[in-house]
Order: structure tokens, then C-alpha cells, then sequence
């Protein structure tokens, strides 16, 4: 059958109804070797469900794109969806955690390719392919910084990278997906900043923890969205099995941490706590900075979380199993990287 069309302004809704009969067996993972999708695909096969690994098209989209209608409309024109269909036939679920992770990336055709222009692509092949549930890996960086990190669609981009992944998102829900077996649930997941084995931000996170440089603002005790590539794992696949309504938009649950523990448990030792005032001139300096380099802007983004952390919704419920994120942070002595459960 033919590809869905892009949804009309205002079209988006807020809530995916329930399928109080569903049971989902079948599972494909875009980017199913990567770093988040190849922990989903584990956590998969050690639940005994099927699961393909699918590798991502290679895509490209001017950065100059911000509408998301206008990118859903360029990804129904592309010639992937019939392979990736091709792919993805007979699956349930259906999750894209493919994409760039560069938040030090300038902006580029291939950045805005991979995180706005794939996730709207993903959706009109799933659909084409029969899936009832897709559901899109964004990142909590599209509401930059934003206070508390909730599951609007508010988005406030401030970097190449985040910017790309707020147009995915955007392009992602204007989809308006519909095939011979009725609606297609869209659910993007949020993940904060996730942590793990062989994860690039993960060793680096451990080296600053081990250097003079480890330090938080006074009094070192505010929640920090660092958390694990096992839960986002786990909480991806709780979407996708949920039987009962759920919001369109979703954020990775909080892991407990603050930001004292985390550089404590990535560094094995006490973290320096520095006058809160001195860190935050700093971090306005690296801001100024970041106005005339992306890395800069990313390096001092950064560093503002490592000292002040950042709030998320739901952090008044008891975080989740704590195992995986201490797991993934851990440093061990011998010069290891990291490990997950």
C-alpha cells in the first residue's frame, strides 16, 4: 500500500489510546547495533521475544530545516521506505533508536539526515510494513535548559545536535500513519543523559571524575539526569508492551542520582564542591563562547549539568532500579571502561 501522508498542522495528539489485547512478539530495532539499540535488542532477547536488528538508511537534510511538516514531507518522497518496509514486514513494534550522537556536531546535511529527516521515514516504512506500534529515541536536549525536563512538546534546541532532534521529533508526530490494520501508535521516548560500556561519554565522564577537574557547585546535592543504557532499555520496552493509554511524548524515568554520587561512583572518589556563584560566572563565560562554536556550546553545556545537575518530572516517585545506572558509571580500578547490567 502507499506511504501514509504528513498530518495537517494541530493534528497532533497528546495521547495513544490502549489496546487492552495487546500482545506484541515481534520486535525490530533500527540501529540495532548501535550503542542504545543494541542493549534494546539484548534486553529483548533475554525476554524471549523476536527481534531483528535492522540497519538505518543513510540520509541527508539541509540544516536550514526547522519546520517538521515540511521534513515529513521530504521523508514521504524518499526512496528508502520501500526497503526499509521491505525490512520491517511482519513486525509489531517497531524502534528507531538510530541516529548521530555528536552533541559537539556542527551543523550539517548528514546530522540533520540522521535525527530530523530519518525518524518521519521510519514511520511511513513501519506503516507501509503493517507495524502497529513505532516508537522514536529522541533525546532530552531538545528542551535544552529548561528547568525541569518534562514530556511536552515544548522544545528549546541550543546546538546543532539538539536542534536536529527536535526536527525529528516534530517530523516524527506530523506523521499521520493509518494502514489496512487501523491507527499506528507513534511514541517518542526521551532518554536523558545515558550512560554505559563503550559509550565515548561514558569514558570521558570517568576521566574528568578522575582529574583534578571532578568537581560540583555547593552544596552537591541536586538531582542529575545521568542514567543507563539498561533502563532506558527497559523503559522503551514497557512502551512498547503497554496495553493501557499512554502519553505520545515520554521521558526516561529518573535513576536517583545526584551529582556528587555521579562523580563519585565514575571516579572512585569525592568530587571538590566549589562555590555555586564562581561555577555559574563560568558557565556564563562558556555560553558566550558557545555562540561562536558548537563544541564550545556543548562543552559548556556539559559542564553546567556536571555541576548544577538538572530536574526532571517524576522525580517525587521512587526512582528505578538504581543496579543499572551504578553499574554503568562504576569505575574500576584496574583501568577498565564501564559496565552495564
Amino acid at each position: 500500500m502507499s506511504a501514509p501522508k504528513p498530518a495537517r498542522p494541530g493534528q497532533f495528539t497528546s495521547t495513544v489510546p490502549g489496546r487492552p489485547d495487546w500482545r506484541p512478539r515481534r520486535w525490530a530495532v533500527i540501529g540495532g547495533s548501535g550503542f542504545v539499540g543494541s542493549a534494546i535488542v539484548s534486553r529483548l532477547m533475554e525476554r524471549s521475544f523476536e527481534v531483528k536488528a535492522v540497519p538505518a538508511p543513510r540520509l541527508v537534510l539541509p540544516p536550514n530545516e526547522d519546520d517538521g511538516l515540511a521534513a515529513a514531507k521530504v521523508a514521504a518522497g524518499s526512496n528508502e521506505i520501500s526497503r526499509l518496509a521491505a525490512e520491517l514486514a511482519g513486525f509489531d513494534v517497531v524502534v528507531n533508536a538510530a541516529g548521530l550522537a555528536e552533541p559537539d556536531g556542527s551543523e550539517s546535511s548528514s546530522i540533520f539526515g540522521a535525527n530530523g529527516l530519518l525518524p518521519a521515514v521510519v514511520v511511513y516504512a513501519a506503516t507501509m510494513a503493517g507495524a502497529t506500534r513505532v516508537i522514536h529515541i529522541s533525546s532530552a536536549a531538545v528542551q535544552g535548559e529548561k528547568h525541569i525536563l518534562d514530556a511536552t512538546p515544548y522544545v528549546d534546541p541550543f546546538s546543532p545536535y539538539s536542534r536536529s532532534k527536535a526536527l525529528g521529533e516534530r517530523a516524527f508526530l506530523a506523521v499521520e500513519p493509518r494502514n489496512l490494520f487501523g491507527e499506528v501508535d507513534k511514541i517518542v521516548v526521551r532518554a536523558t543523559s545515558v550512560q554505559g560500556k563503550g559509550r565515548k561519554t561514558t569514558t570521558t565522564l570517568q576521566r574528568v571524575a578522575r582529574s583534578p577537574f571532578s568537581s560540583v557547585a555547593s552544596p552537591g546535592d541536586r538531582p542529575t539526569i545521568v542514567s543507563s543504557v539498561t533502563g532506558l532499555a527497559e523503559f522503551v520496552i514497557s512502551v512498547g508492551v503497554k496495553t493501557s493509554a499512554q502519553p505520545a511524548i515520554q521521558l526516561q524515568p529518573w535513576e536517583g542520582l545526584t551529582t556528587r554520587e555521579v562523580l563519585k561512583l565514575a571516579g572512585g572518589r569525592e568530587p571538590r564542591v566549589l562555590p555555586a556563584e564562581l561555577c555559574r560566572y563560568a558557565v556564563r563565560c562558556g555560553k558566550f563562547a558557545g555562540r561562536f562554536s558548537p563544541k564550545a556550546a556543548g562543552l559548556a553545556r556539559r559542564i553546567e549539568v556536571m555541576w548544577f545537575g538538572q530536574m526532571q518530572e517524576g522525580q517525587d516517585s521512587p526512582p528505578v532500579d538504581q543496579t543499572w545506572v551504578v553499574q554503568a558509571l562504576a569505575y574500576n580500578s584496574a583501568g577498565s571502561d564501564v559496565a552495564h547490567g
